[in-house]
This record gives C-alpha cells, structure tokens and sequence, in this order.
C-alpha cells in the first residue's frame, strides 16, 4: 500500500490547523493578507479534495503495481503534490502566527504607552507644571452650554468651610502684567489667552482669560477659561486664589467638561493650604458628582485621598 492515505491525513490536519488560525487572528491584522490567505487556503482544500479523489475516495488503498486507478508514475507525482501542498500549508502557519505576534507586540505597546502618560500626566501636576504641559493649543470642541449654579445663600459662612463667601464671589486681584484682550472673535481671544499660557506667562495670560470670562460668561469656551484661570495661580503656587478660580468654575459651569478638573484642582489646593477637611470634601464629591470623569482624573482624585487619610465613604 502506498503511503498516501497517511500523508493525506496529515494534510486534513493541517488544513484544520490553519483554519484554527484564522478564527483567532485579531482584527488588527491587514484585511488584504487574511484575504489572500483565505484564498490559499481554498485552492489547497479543492486540490486535497482532488487528490483525495485520485487516492480512491473513501480510505481504498491504491495497489502498488499499478492498475486501473492509478499507476507507479501517477502514484510518484501524487506524492509530489501533497508534499508541496504540505509545505505551502506549513508556510501560510507560519505566516499567520508571526502576524499574531507582531500584533500582540503592538497591544502591548499601546498599553504601555498609555500608563506611561497617565504618569507623566500625574508628575506634571505634582510639580505645578501641569498648565503648561496641557494648555490647549487651540480653542476645544465647546462642550454643552452651562447653566451658573445657584448663588450661595447669605447665611452659609464660607465655601467648603473656609474661603468666606465675599471672597468666593469675587476675582482674585490682577498682578501687573499686561491686561486686556485683543480685539476678534471669541475664539481668537482664547487662543490669544492660551497662547500666553503655554508660552509661560502666567500673569499675562491670567489677565486675559479673567477679562475673557467677564466679556464672555455666557460663551461656550468661558468654562474651560474660568478652569485655566485658576491653573495660572496654581501653576505659581498662589493656592488660595487657586481654590477661588476652581470653585468658581465648579460652581458656575457644572456641565462644562473641565467641571470634575476643577474639583480636583480645588481639593489639591485646598490640600496645600493644609485645609484637609475641606480637600477632603471636594475630591469625594468627583466620582459621585461626575461619575463619568477621566480616569486621569478618577485616580489622582483618590491617590490624594489616599495620601490625605479622607474617611472612607
């Protein structure tokens, strides 16, 4: 008996095999690789098929000295062809799991360099270089239109416990710099404001963005302006006008996006003034308050929880 019920066999593994292979290949790789594979692999099976065929269909052995189904020469360049169409199969194996481990290397890249930024995110903001790193550079996607909070009634003593209520409601005193805005749109003023930010000057561009929000309270940029207003204190340390910048920006734009930053922003600086209730009370309300925040945000809120000792809620 020829050796070809064997080899085919071998051959309807490995067709198994290689189809294993494409059912878990990621979606990552390239849609015109799979295509090409996938029609390889189907001449390979109409040509198993065909010699299938040609061996005596159902598992018959073929004699070995000839005969009416096939002869010694045949049966030689039969043998030819499922090696070759074994090799053919090895290779395409081959292909399909060095594509799935170039594509796993990826994934795990992608994953690094993720939590590579949300530590340099977070060194940043525990060095005061945070406004600087993340200005905008231009002005953002306004987000939906925001609705001022509620004024605070005359007998609540301070926000949060410590920053009297005149103080709340009233901007921080401008450092000389110079102030104003240029004339245009908007949109050409906070990219005016920003441009000072990311360029360092920080009293310029706090001038300007407190002279943005008193043009333009109304305008969809005007939360995220109240929000870096208050990293142009931060940024100098300056916390206690700092946690007034934010908590107007809370209060006043809740809807906005930077609402849970300013939040965090808030208890961070209430944290530097020592106030610790107070910071405490600010970073719990962030996943109650906005539960949908950015994880960058989430963690740094609890990190410095953590690190305040806040009661456990």
């Amino acid at each position: 008996m020829l050796p070809i019920l064997s080899a085919r066999g071998r051959m309807a593994s490995a067709v198994s095999g290689l189809v294993l292979c494409l059912t878990v290949l990621p979606t990552a790789a390239g849609a015109q690789d799979i295509s090409d594979m996938a029609e390889r692999i189907q001449k390979l099976e109409r040509d198993l098929s065909m010699l299938q065929r040609q061996s005596g269909g159902n598992g018959i052995a073929v004699p070995a000295g000839g005969g009416a189904a096939m002869g010694g020469d045949a049966a030689s360049q039969l043998m030819l062809r499922l090696a070759e169409v074994e090799r053919q199969m090895a290779d395409l194996t081959g292909r399909m799991e060095e594509t799935q481990h170039s594509v796993a290397r990826v994934n795990t890249r992608v994953d690094n360099i993720s939590k590579d930024m949300d530590f340099r995110l977070q060194q940043l903001e525990q060095h005061g270089g945070g406004a600087q790193a993340a200005a905008p550079a231009a002005a953002p996607a306004a987000g939906a239109p925001s609705t001022p909070a509620p004024a605070a009634t005359g007998g609540q003593p301070g926000v949060f416990g410590v920053l009297p209520q005149s103080a709340a409601n009233k901007p921080a005193a401008p450092q000389a710099a110079p102030a104003g805005l240029p004339a245009g749109s908007p949109e050409q003023q906070y990219n005016y404001a920003s441009t000072l930010l990311r360029n360092g000057d920080y009293a310029g561009a706090q001038n300007a963005l407190e002279a943005f929000v008193k043009q333009n309270p109304k305008h969809d940029l005007a939360g995220n302006a109240q929000y870096w207003l208050g990293e142009t204190f931060y940024v100098r340390q300056d916390f206690k006008n700092a946690a007034v910048a934010f908590l107007d920006g809370y209060r006043n734009y809740p809807k906005n996006n930077k609402a849970p930053d300013n939040l965090l922003k808030l208890g961070l600086s209430m944290g530097a003034l020592n106030q610790t209730k107070e910071a405490c009370a600010a970073l719990t309300r962030i996943p109650k308050e906005y539960p949908t925040a950015s994880d960058v945000t989430k963690r740094r809120a609890e990190s410095e929880r953590d690190r305040l000792k806040c009661p456990k809620t």
